[in-house]
């Protein structure tokens, strides 16, 4: 039976699909794409190009300068000729396995070098090679052309017309974008830290080739937002929204590094996804992470679970079953980032700032030696790089520990001080962590007794700053500040923001005396002029 909405073929009566939407299409070229080295000439482009121009792409002065032997041309190569093209028929009276149609062959007698831009050495070895054309003259250009990319020359697309251009792949253009200015170590600054980080706009750049294989310059549109997103569902909105920036940016410098003029730059408006749109913390979610933290599991709906024995004994609630490699650690976590909104990856190495060391005396610290907490007799420092002058990538300066979670870091400082203990989330002995020893399965399995969410992970405790810090009134300039990010960033990426705080804030800042003091004065401009222009024209009619 025939499914609602579709038809039979009058041949066959087979039922006929209905057609896929066309982002879910790949896009098919009808004609073959530009090679982005810019030797795809036609023999009348070829005789267009000035002697100069000839020699500097294919080494020799013109098309007339590669000899032709065979029939109805020379009967020999020239004494001494390294390359030559040679016409051969096919036998008169040919066998089961000689061929049956005239060919046309290059023939290297002498071994052809590559340019030293392309790292020199050998390119071509003496032999013959079979070229697809019939005609002498577009062989001579097959030819030349074939050395040419062998030995790694390349022309320059400031005098392609414009329909070459829209016809390069942008697979390419973006290779020589990763080529030119991604591949190799990335540059560091006076501290030996890396100025840019190339390994997501790699990635990116991959994504968007899985995504459009055959996409052309020319067909780049505002169409590519919405079929990008159908192409890549794996990767999340923001991702590819990122994608696309990258991906513009590589199109234009890539095009810039083929000789492209800048006018000729594909035009494409990124579309903004908006907010990530996530589930809001709860207080009993939070206090269930702890508890599982202590080892006491919990159903998704927040009830206990009950642990059954295999002989049918049911444990109390509370029991530890498991021991977890550094759950201690983990519990430390859980209690730190909500009230600094931190990075996880940044806890491993912090320290306790030793009693000798002054912070705050400009001096430059090691890599390692970062982020440092400062217990003083009336406040609590958190110095994310050891040093407020250079605090952070964006040098923003300390911050001080929230006056609630004050009396938890006091109690963590006085552990650990007894133990001698210098790292503040260290190992059972005292120890720092190690980034590739860092126990990423303990957490998980937190996660899981406290019957939250499998994909919660620590960065989302982000969010949870920000619901807290919205529902105590903080204005969000102070909370970006405490977080070391934007206030952009932290209204855009980290949850839907509430719209209470921003509500207060324009009701307390929205006021028409600006307005009215601004309209008051041109109304007290204008009559003085019209009073000025009466007493004149009243001088005037006396």
């Amino acid at each position: 039976m025939t499914s609602i909405g579709s038809e039979r073929r009058p041949e066959t009566g087979a039922a006929i699909a209905e057609p896929r939407p066309i982002e879910e299409t790949r896009v098919l070229r009808t004609a073959s794409s530009t090679n982005p080295d810019g030797l795809d000439l036609t023999v009348a482009e070829a005789r267009a190009m000035s002697p100069e121009e000839f020699k500097r792409t294919f080494g020799v002065e013109s098309l007339d300068a590669m000899p032709i032997v065979g029939p109805g041309f020379l009967k020999q190569a020239p004494r001494g000729c390294e390359r030559y093209i040679r016409m051969r028929p096919a036998p008169k009276k040919p066998g089961p396995k000689d061929r049956r149609q005239d060919v046309i062959e290059l023939v290297v007698k002498t071994p052809q070098r590559a340019v030293p831009e392309a790292g020199g050495g050998i390119a071509v070895n003496p032999k013959r090679f079979v070229l697809k054309t019939r005609n002498p003259l577009e062989a001579c250009l097959e030819a030349l052309v074939f050395l040419a990319r062998e030995q790694g020359r390349r022309r320059r697309a400031t005098t392609w017309p414009i329909e070459r251009i829209q016809s390069l792949l942008c697979v390419d253009v973006l290779d020589t974008f990763v080529e030119v200015y991604l591949e190799g170590p990335p540059p560091e600054d006076e501290n030996g830290r890396p100025k840019r980080a190339v390994g997501n706009s790699i990635a990116s750049i991959r994504a968007f080739k899985k995504a459009f294989p055959e996409l052309e310059i020319g067909d780049v549109g505002n169409w590519i937002n919405k079929a990008y997103a159908t192409r890549a569902k794996h990767r999340s909105p923001q991702s590819r929204r990122g994608d696309l920036y990258v991906v513009r940016k590589g199109l234009k410098e890539g095009l810039a590094c083929l000789g492209v003029p800048p006018g000729f730059s594909p035009d494409l408006s990124i579309k903004d996804p908006g907010r990530l749109q996530k589930t809001s913390w709860t207080p009993d979610a939070l206090d269930r992470l702890k508890a599982a933290a202590d080892r006491y599991p919990f159903e998704a709906d927040g009830s206990p679970k009950p642990i059954v024995r295999a002989d049918g004994y049911v444990y109390p609630h509370g029991v530890a079953l498991r021991s977890w490699e550094h759950r201690g650690h983990w519990r430390r976590i859980i209690d730190f980032l909500p009230y600094t909104g931190s990075r996880v990856g940044r806890l491993n190495p912090t320290r306790w700032v030793p009693p000798e060391v002054e912070p705050m005396d400009g001096l430059p610290l090691p890599r390692h030696d970062r982020p440092w907490i400062e217990v003083l007799e009336d406040e609590v420092w958190y110095h994310r790089d050891g040093e407020s002058r250079v605090d952070s990538n964006k040098k923003r300066g300390p911050v001080l520990i929230p006056k609630e979670f004050e009396p938890v870091v006091r109690r963590w400082f006085e552990e650990d001080a007894a133990e001698g203990f210098e790292f503040v989330f260290h190992k059972p002995d005292g120890s720092r962590h190690h980034p590739r020893q860092f126990s990423w399965n303990t957490f998980k399995a937190i996660v899981a007794d406290a019957g939250l969410a499998s994909k919660t992970t620590p960065h989302h405790f982000k969010d949870l700053f920000v619901e807290m810090g919205d529902a105590a009134g903080v204005a969000r300039e102070v909370m970006a500040a405490a977080a070391d990010t934007t206030t952009r960033t932290l209204e855009r990426k980290y949850g839907p923001a509430r719209r209470e705080a921003l509500l207060q804030r324009a009701a307390e800042t929205i006021t028409a005396k600006a307005w009215r003091d601004r309209g008051a004065s041109k109304t007290a401009v204008a009559d003085r002029f019209a009073a000025a222009r009466a007493r004149r024209l009243g001088k005037l009619s006396s």
